[in-house]
């Protein structure tokens, strides 16, 4: 679902007010995008430890693939 903007509008404007509501939805969406950052992150891990047992793997066989690059 894609993050839809409040559109604040300076003081005295009263039609984008500060509240509980536009408050909330702003931190609904930031913890959403944590959370995704979260399983990202664990995705990359998952893959850089696949591709170190591969390496390893191959190692043994005298072959290996290209090193990581540091993130």
């Amino acid at each position: 679902m894609a993050y839809e903007k409040i559109g604040w509008k300076d003081y005295p404007d009263q039609t984008t007010p500060i509240n509980a509501q536009n408050l909330n939805h702003m931190d609904d969406q930031i913890a959403a995008n944590a959370e995704k950052n979260d399983t990202q992150d664990q995705a990359i891990q998952k893959n850089e430890n696949d591709i170190s047992e591969l390496n390893l793997k191959l190692n043994q066989k005298g072959k290996r693939i290209a090193p990581l690059k540091a993130s």
